[in-house]
C-alpha cells in the first residue's frame, strides 16, 4: 500500500493500464480513493485553471507508464506529482524521472523513491506549480547486445547483464520479459553454431523484440530467406523513430511465427511424410453496408488480403441486391439481403448462419486494412489462444478536418477492448454466445461483453493494418463525437497518410506530437 499521498480536496488521479482490473485501483493508494480517471479519456488542462495541491498517475506496468509518456500533455499542474507502479518485476530498476526541457526542475523540493510489495512509487514535490508531465519524461532506451560467455551466451545492457542463455540457445518466457524494455537487440556473427544463433534470433523476432542481426550464412540458412532479408534490411538509425521499431517489430514476429511457431513446424513434419496437411481453417468475413457506393471499395479491400483461405458474406442492410454489383474473381461471395428496418445485429446474424468459415471477421465498409490484416489476426488467434482477437483502433483519419491521428493504446495483450471494425471471433464462441445482440446499435460492445461474461479470452493485438475512418458521429452506429479524437493522441498528420505496413503510396513518417 502507499501511505504517503493524502486526499485532499485539490487531488487529481489518472490511470494506465487498469482496464481489465480496474478494482485495483481501489486499494493502491492510501487516502485517495478515486475518482480516477482513464489517462487516454483526460481532457487537456485549461492552462488558466487553478493549479491542483496533487496530480497522481497511476500505471500497472513499467509498460504503461512508458504509453503514458506521449499523453503527458494532458496532466494538469500542480506542486506535487506522484507516480505510482502496481506490478514491476523484481529484477527491474527503480524508476528514476528524468528532467525534462521545462524549467519546472529548478523548483523540485523534493524526491523521494520507495518500494512497496509489487510496485513502485515516486514522489516529487515542487516550490511551485509544475505540468505534471514533467515526471513522466521518456527515458532512454538503448539496444541490448548478445555476447558469448562461458555459460553460453548473455545478453547485456552496457555493464548489466539482462539475460542469461544456456549453449542451446533455448529462450524462456521471463528472459523475453526482461527485454521489452530495450530498443532492440544487436546479435554477431557465431560462426560453428548457427542452431544455437538462429534459436536466439528466431526466439526474439517471434517475440516482437527487434533484432539488428550480423550476416551469418549458416545461420541465415536456417532462417530462411525471407526472415534473413528482413534482418538484413533492418536501419539501426530506424530503432530511434517508436512508428519505425514497432513496424520492425511486427514484420519481425510475424514472418518468425510464420515459419518457426510450431503449427508451422508441425505442418513442416507432415509434409515431409508425404502426407497432405490439412488446408488452413477459412475466415468468412462479414461486411454489412447500407451505402452501396462504398461496396467496390470494400471489396477491393477484402480481395486483396493474403495469407488466409476467406470467404466474403455481403450484408445488404436496406439496398436491394440489384442495385448492387458485387462480383470478385478472388473471392467466394454470398449476398445476403435483409429489410432496412431489421436491427443491425440481427442482419449480422443472418449474414454469419450463411457463412461455413471457422472464423467470423467483421469490417466496415469505410475504414483501410493493409493487406496483411487478416493473417495478423489469425496469427494472434493462435498464438494467444483466445477466443476473440481484434486491432487497436490506434490510427484515426479525421475526415472533416483531414487529419490522421495515432492514439497512445496499449496492444499485444488481453483487454476489454479491441476496434470494432476488427473483430475476429471463433465460430464456436460465437455460437455459445449467441452470436450478436439484436440492437441497431452497440452490437461490437455487447458483443465484446458477452464473451467477457462467458469467461472468453479477448486479446488485443497491433493497430498497424487498420486506418478508422471518423466522419461525424450521426454517421455512424459507434457514437463517439469527433471532438473526443482530440482530447488525447500520440501524434498527427496533415491529410490521409498511412503505416508501411497499409502498402499504400501515402507513408507516416515522424508526426507532431
Amino acid at each position: 500500500m502507499i501511505r504517503a499521498a493524502g486526499r485532499t480536496p485539490r487531488t487529481w488521479g489518472a490511470s494506465v493500464g487498469f482496464e481489465i482490473c480496474p478494482e485495483l485501483l481501489d486499494r493502491l493508494v492510501d487516502g485517495f480513493a478515486g475518482p480516477w480517471l482513464p489517462l487516454a479519456e483526460s481532457p487537456r488542462p485549461d492552462d488558466a485553471a487553478e493549479p491542483y495541491d496533487c496530480v497522481i498517475i497511476a500505471a500497472r506496468t513499467p509498460a504503461d507508464v512508458r504509453r503514458a509518456v506521449p499523453l503527458a500533455g494532458l496532466l494538469p499542474r500542480a506542486r506535487r506529482v506522484r507516480l505510482v507502479i502496481a506490478e514491476v518485476p523484481p529484477w527491474a530498476a527503480q524508476p528514476v524521472p528524468v528532467p525534462g526541457h521545462e524549467a519546472g526542475w529548478c523548483h523540485l523540493s523534493e524526491l523521494r523513491i520507495g518500494r512497496t510489495g509489487t510496485g513502485w512509487w515516486c514522489d516529487a514535490r515542487f516550490a511551485e506549480p509544475v505540468a505534471g508531465g514533467e515526471v513522466l519524461v521518456r527515458p532512454s532506451l538503448p539496444c541490448a547486445a548478445l555476447t558469448e560467455s562461458a555459460a553460453g551466451y548473455a545478453i547485456a545492457c552496457g555493464a548489466e547483464t539482462l539475460v542469461r542463455i544456456p549453449p542451446s540457445g533455448e529462450l524462456t518466457d521471463a528472459d523475453v520479459a526482461r527485454l521489452r524494455d530495450v530498443r532492440g537487440v544487436t546479435v554477431p556473427a557465431l560462426p560453428g553454431r548457427p542452431v544455437a544463433a538462429a534459436r536466439i534470433v528466431a526466439a526474439l523476432c517471434a517475440a516482437g523484440v527487434p533484432v539488428l542481426a550480423a550476416a551469418d550464412p549458416a545461420r541465415d540458412a536456417l532462417l530462411g530467406a525471407e526472415l534473413a532479408a528482413l534482418l538484413e534490411q533492418a536501419d539501426p538509425d530506424r530503432l530511434a523513430s517508436d512508428l519505425c521499431r514497432e513496424v520492425l517489430s511486427i514484420r519481425l514476429r510475424r514472418c518468425a511465427l510464420r515459419r518457426h511457431g510450431a503449427v508451422a513446424r508441425w505442418r513442416t513434419i507432415v509434409s515431409a511424410t508425404g502426407l497432405a496437411p490439412p488446408l488452413e481453417p477459412t475466415v468468412s468475413i462479414l461486411l454489412c453496408t447500407r451505402r452501396p457506393e462504398m461496396i467496390p471499395f470494400a471489396i477491393r479491400q477484402m480481395e486483396a488480403q493474403r495469407g488466409v483461405r476467406a470467404e466474403l458474406i455481403l450484408g445488404l442492410h436496406g439496398v436491394p441486391a440489384r442495385q448492387v454489383a458485387a462480383g470478385s474473381v478472388l473471392l467466394p461471395i454470398t449476398v445476403v439481403e435483409a429489410p432496412a428496418e431489421m436491427p443491425f445485429g440481427q442482419v449480422l446474424n443472418r449474414m454469419a448462419a450463411a457463412a461455413s468459415g471457422a472464423f467470423l471477421a467483421k469490417v466496415d465498409d469505410d475504414d483501410w486494412y493493409g493487406p496483411d490484416h487478416l493473417a495478423d489476426l489469425v496469427l494472434a488467434q493462435l498464438y494467444s489462444g483466445a477466443d476473440l482477437v481484434g486491432s487497436a483502433a490506434e490510427f484515426v483519419y479525421l475526415e472533416p478536418i483531414d487529419v490522421t491521428i495515432r492514439r497512445a493504446i496499449a496492444t499485444e495483450r488481453y483487454a476489454p477492448l479491441v476496434a470494432g471494425g476488427t473483430i475476429l471471433i471463433t465460430r464456436a464462441m460465437f455460437d455459445a454466445v449467441g452470436g450478436f445482440r439484436p440492437l441497431a446499435r452497440t452490437v461490437d460492445g455487447q458483443l465484446l461483453q458477452a464473451v467477457r461474461a462467458a469467461g472468453g479470452r479477448i486479446y488485443r493485438t497491433h493497430g498497424f493494418n487498420y486506418v478508422l475512418r471518423r466522419r461525424y458521429a450521426r454517421g455512424h452506429t459507434w457514437q463517439q463525437p469527433l471532438p473526443a479524437f482530440l482530447t488525447s493522441y500520440e501524434e498527427q498528420w496533415r491529410g490521409l497518410v498511412f503505416t508501411e505496413l497499409m502498402e499504400r503510396q501515402t507513408v507516416l513518417t515522424g508526426g507532431q506530437r
